[in-house]
């Protein structure tokens, strides 16, 4: 997909820099000594987004 949106960005980029460079930000990602935690927020159909965020 990255190769085919190239041409619509300007001047043409390196696909394998941009994956190495991706690579390099998440390495973190696969270090071992880390948790994770998630909040999962999820609306059902009495609600509405509108009503928590009192717009």
């Amino acid at each position: 997909m990255y190769a085919d949106l190239q041409g619509l960005q300007g001047p043409k980029r390196d696909t394998d820099e941009a994956v190495r460079a991706r690579m390099k930000r998440q390495a973190w990602l696969y270090e071992g000594g880390r948790k994770f935690h998630a909040l999962v927020w999820e609306v059902d159909d009495t609600d509405s987004v509108a009503t928590y965020l009192k717009v």
